[in-house]
C-alpha cells in the first residue's frame, strides 16, 4: 500500500468514526428503514476499513521483511569488497 493510500485509509477510517457519531446524534430524527440503510451502510465501510488494515499491516510486514533483506545483501555486498581489496593486496605482494 503506498503513502497515500496508507493516508486515504486512515481518513477512511476518521470518516467511518464521524458517520457513527452523526448516526448517534441524528438517530432519533430518521425513520427505522433510513436507520436500516445506515446501519448496512455502516457495516460495509467497517468491513472495508478492516480488510483496509488488514493490507496495510501484511504490507508493513513485507516491507519490514525486504528491509532487512536489504540490510543484508548490503552487509554481504561490504563483505565481499573486503575480500575482493584483501585479495588484490595479497596479488600486488606477490
Amino acid at each position: 500500500m503506498s503513502p497515500v493510500q496508507i493516508q486515504f485509509a486512515n481518513t477512511y477510517i476518521s470518516a467511518l468514526h464521524n458517520f457513527t457519531g452523526f448516526e448517534l446524534r441524528t438517530s432519533s430524527l430518521l425513520h427505522p428503514s433510513e436507520k436500516q440503510e445506515i446501519g448496512r451502510a455502516r457495516e460495509s465501510l467497517q468491513a472495508r476499513i478492516d480488510s483496509l488494515l488488514a493490507e496495510k499491516e501484511r504490507l508493513q510486514a513485507a516491507n519490514a521483511e525486504l528491509q532487512r533483506q536489504r540490510d543484508n545483501v548490503e552487509d554481504e555486498k561490504e563483505d565481499l569488497l573486503k575480500d575482493l581489496h584483501r585479495k588484490e593486496r595479497e596479488l600486488e605482494r606477490g
